[in-house]
């Protein structure tokens, strides 16, 4: 159902690693029995105290770090996620302290990191995410419903300011200027929100979609539209990328490390993007 995400990365690295002939162990598993390495990937729940224990016994964490949750800063959210998405952050805070290693998803994630915690004591580079080239490569036919088509994904639509002004105002633009012919809208999506969505013109809204079907998907479009505003290293533009399908979104975030005039176009956001602003 999801487009995405870090159990999604995980599966496909475990499943990677074990090609290679490494042994994989289960997260509870592998710090019990004190592997050579422990890769967390974002926060650490219940097993932290499990991993300081490995930690004292030799064992490496190596820490994958994502950006940091920061919309509740300035969205209006419960106070239960706002605490969630605190605890979240902290989490991933302690890891990174305690880690022998950190792998930041992008040179933005690095700056913001280094800019919130300060520099880490541990050794760190910069590794962006991969796509399997087996799975998304350029297509020989591409789009043959007509017009042009532009593709939206995200793992999450959350309705907010932002989303739902580039929601609505954003392929009526496109239909106007004659030069695409739909939008389509994949994600997990609430049902008050896409039936909200239901009357805008050019937007087909089809929700969550297996990750099976994207390479399908993408080339099926022409272009990949990124809505998120601060990425730290998005998947779905990679994947069009590697896909043959140029990528367009705002000048934030990673997208200017993976974007250039060869395979899509950046833009200011116009105000201040961690505010949201219009």
């Amino acid at each position: 159902m999801a487009l995405g995400g870090a159990s999604s990365f995980q599966t496909r690295l475990a499943r990677e690693l074990q090609h290679r002939g490494h042994v994989v162990l289960s997260e509870s598993f592998g710090i019990r029995a004190n592997a050579d390495a422990v890769l967390i990937n974002g926060a650490l729940g219940k097993g932290l105290p499990k991993l300081l224990v490995s930690r004292l016994a030799g064992t490496k964490p190596v820490h994958r770090l994502d950006g940091m949750y920061w919309r509740h800063k300035v969205n209006k959210i419960s106070p239960k996620t706002r605490l969630r998405q605190a605890i979240y952050n902290r989490s991933m805070r302690l890891v990174r302290s305690i880690s022998s290693s950190i792998v930041y998803q992008s040179n933005f994630v690095q700056q913001w990191w280094e800019k919130e915690a300060g520099v880490a004591k541990a050794s760190s580079a910069v590794i962006y995410n991969a796509v399997d080239l087996e799975e998304f490569s350029p297509k020989k036919v591409r789009n043959q419903a007509g017009g042009r088509r532009i593709l939206m994904a995200e793992a999450d639509i959350e309705k907010d300011v932002y989303t739902t002004s580039v929601l609505k105002l954003l392929p009526p633009l496109l239909r106007k200027s004659g030069r695409v012919d739909s939008v389509s809208l994949y994600g997990k999506i609430s049902d008050e929100f896409s039936r909200e969505l239901s009357s805008v013109e050019g937007l087909a809204v089809f929700g969550p979609v297996a990750r099976e079907r994207m390479p399908e998907i993408i080339s099926e479009h022409d272009v990949y539209v990124s809505m998120d505003v601060h990425a730290a290293c998005p998947n779905t533009p990679i994947e069009s990328l590697s896909s043959g399908v140029p990528v367009a979104g705002f000048a934030t975030g990673a997208l200017p490390e993976l974007i250039d005039k060869s395979c899509g176009v950046v833009v200011p956001y116009g105000s201040d993007a961690w505010q949201l602003g219009p």
